[in-house]
């Protein structure tokens, strides 16, 4: 709408300033003309971000959540980890990330497992998105899963912590969605808590499990 305004105006504001002619054809018109072209495709063909995919696994190039690049903290660059299922637990150090990140099993039915590292500090800290579903973790009860800042947002379901931890540990956040996640052991503190910053939205919902929320 504002490129077919400023379409009409700037020949309009061109053609009063040429000395001898009030005509479209004019070289001031053309120019102006060549100029909303321009305009014109930047306003209205603005490129959504496009998804890097890796896939993990043992017998992938990529073997580890670790050795994956993770978006700059400013970035909202697309994410997407697909995990192989592995019998040996996925090792899983502190990863601090902007983008829109999701990591999911490469099959649903065979949930790969996450060894998170009993820091009571969050392993994966979201300052922009992330979604993880569908997978298992082990580490004991002073391993947190996720974390986010006053930007970020989570989206954590079907998650089993086979040996207790924190599923969320927040610092504020936008949205923090939590559905059907099982905690089998207990927590160091809390499975889902937030400290210092506003925590903008957030939903629990573990209706369809048997686990009552610690």
């Amino acid at each position: 709408m504002t490129a077919q305004i400023l379409r009409r105006l700037i020949p309009r504001f061109f053609d009063s300033h040429a000395p001898n002619s009030r005509s479209a054809s004019s070289p001031r018109a053309q120019r102006s003309t060549a100029i909303m072209d321009g305009l014109e495709a930047r306003c209205l063909f603005t490129a959504a971000p496009a998804t890097t995919v890796v896939h993990v696994g043992p017998t992938q190039a990529i073997k580890s959540l670790d050795a994956v690049k993770w978006p700059a903290n400013s970035s909202h660059a697309k994410l997407d980890i697909i995990l192989d299922y592995s019998a040996t637990p996925y090792s899983v150090a502190h990863h601090g990330f902007g983008g829109d990140v999701t990591i999911e099993p490469a099959n649903p039915n065979m949930q790969p497992t996450l060894k998170l590292a009993p820091t009571n500090y969050p392993t994966l800290y979201s300052n922009y998105k992330l979604y993880i579903h569908n997978i298992k973790t082990v580490g004991g009860n002073k391993g947190i899963l996720t974390g986010t800042n006053t930007g970020g947002s989570v989206d954590v379901e079907h998650v089993t912590m086979t040996d207790g931890g924190a599923i969320w540990r927040g610092q504020g956040c936008v949205n923090a969605i939590f559905k059907d996640n099982d905690d089998l052991g207990m927590a160091y503190d809390y499975v889902y808590s937030n400290f210092t910053g506003i925590a903008q939205n957030v939903l629990i919902d573990n209706s369809n499990t048997k686990v009552p929320v610690q």
